[in-house]
C-alpha cells in the first residue's frame, strides 16, 4: 500500500497514530473546531467533551486513528479515524465500508491538498480491508465541505437527523 503522497508542500506520509501523538491529534482537532466555529460552522464540538481524550486513546489503541506528516520535517498536518461500523448514521450496511470520522487538517496547511491525499490513502487502506465503500458524514449545512467531498467523487446518500445535528451522508465506491 502506498503510504506517501506527493502534495504541493512535499511528500506526506500517513501512518497509524500512537498514544504519544495524543496532544498533536487533539491540537489539530481543536484548532479545526475553533476555526469552524469562528466562521459559523458547528461541525465539531467546541470544546470537545472532557471524555474525548479517553475516546481518542481507545481508538488509537484499536489502530483506528491515523496521522499525516510532512516527510521532510515530520510536521503533523492531518488526522482521521477509520471505523468499520457507524450504526448511528449508516445502520443498514454496517460491514461494507470504512467510515471516516474526526477528519481534520491543520489550519497551517489548509490551502494545500492534504485532505485529498489522506482520502486517497484511506481508499487504498479500506480497499485492502476488503470493504467496498468509504463513507462519511458532515454537517448538512456546511455547503463548502459538501461540495468539496462531491468534487472528490463522493456521492450524496441522504440526511440523518440526530438531536440538533443534521448530517449529510456521503459515500464513494472503491
Amino acid at each position: 500500500m502506498k503510504d506517501v503522497w506527493t502534495t504541493p508542500i512535499g511528500q506526506v506520509a500517513v501512518s497509524a497514530a500512537r498514544v504519544e501523538d495524543l496532544d498533536t491529534i487533539l491540537n489539530i482537532l481543536n484548532e479545526t473546531s475553533a476555526w469552524l466555529e469562528s466562521v459559523g460552522v458547528n461541525q465539531l464540538p467546541t470544546p470537545f467533551p472532557e471524555d474525548f481524550n479517553r475516546h481518542v486513546i481507545d481508538e488509537i489503541s484499536r489502530g483506528r486513528v491515523f496521522l499525516a506528516r510532512v516527510k521532510q520535517d515530520d510536521s503533523p498536518v492531518g488526522v482521521m479515524q477509520i471505523d468499520w461500523t457507524d450504526m448511528l448514521y449508516w445502520p443498514k450496511d454496517p460491514t461494507g465500508a470504512g467510515y471516516i470520522q474526526n477528519f481534520a487538517i491543520s489550519r497551517n496547511f489548509q490551502a494545500n491538498s492534504i485532505a485529498r491525499a489522506m482520502i486517497e490513502w484511506a481508499k487504498e487502506f479500506v480497499r485492502e480491508q476488503g470493504r467496498c465503500f468509504i463513507r462519511l458524514h458532515c454537517l448538512a449545512s456546511n455547503l463548502p465541505l459538501r461540495q468539496y467531498y462531491e468534487r472528490l467523487g463522493f456521492i450524496f446518500r441522504g440526511e440523518v437527523f440526530d438531536r440538533s445535528y443534521t448530517a449529510a451522508l456521503y459515500e464513494i465506491a472503491l
